[in-house]
This record gives structure tokens, sequence and C-alpha cells, in this order.
């Protein structure tokens, strides 16, 4: 993966630059330290997170523990959302019968 420098007109950040990388599939989050963007770990110390959030009693979960809760929980989550992104709601409304 090639490194892209940014330039900051600042000598100061007063606010961390984060860049998050939603995948269809995984997404993963980084942010920049010392001019050097640093990818953030998973709780389960992992780069890529599955791109799945879940509510449960209001607190929502994200990556594999997510995923996990999906199988118990599908109704409260969300998941393959990125798909769906850019059609219309007649595309969607095709389709429907088809997601879970």
């Amino acid at each position: 993966m090639p490194h892209v420098q940014i330039q900051n007109p600042s000598s100061e950040i007063s606010s961390p630059i984060v860049g998050i990388d939603l995948g269809t599939t995984n997404s993963l989050v980084a942010v920049m330290r010392d001019g050097v963007p640093i990818v953030l770990d998973s709780i389960e110390g992992e780069h890529l997170l599955p791109s799945v959030i879940t509510f449960s009693n209001g607190t929502p979960s994200v990556g594999k523990t997510a995923k996990r809760r999906k199988i118990l929980d599908a109704t409260h989550t969300v998941f393959s959302v990125k798909r769906l992104l850019g059609r219309s709601f007649q595309d969607v409304a095709d389709i429907a019968q088809n997601l879970p």
C-alpha cells in the first residue's frame, strides 16, 4: 500500500487527523502521528474490522463482536449496507425479498 504524505500548513495540529476505510466486508481506521499514518488495532488486536454494527439494549458493538451477534440478533444488526448505497428506492424494493 503506497504511503501518502499529508503536509499540514500549520506547525501545530490542534486535533487528530483520522482516516476511515469503510469497506463492504471489512473496514479499518488510521490516525496521523508525527506525519505518518498509523493503522489502529481492534480490541482483538487486528487491523481489519468486519463492517458490521449491532445494538444491544442501545449499546453498539462493532467488528467481530457484532458479526458474532448477527447470528443471534440479526434484527438489531447492520451489515452489507454499503452494497445498497447509490441504489434507488425501487432497486432496493426489487431485491428486498433476497435481503436478510
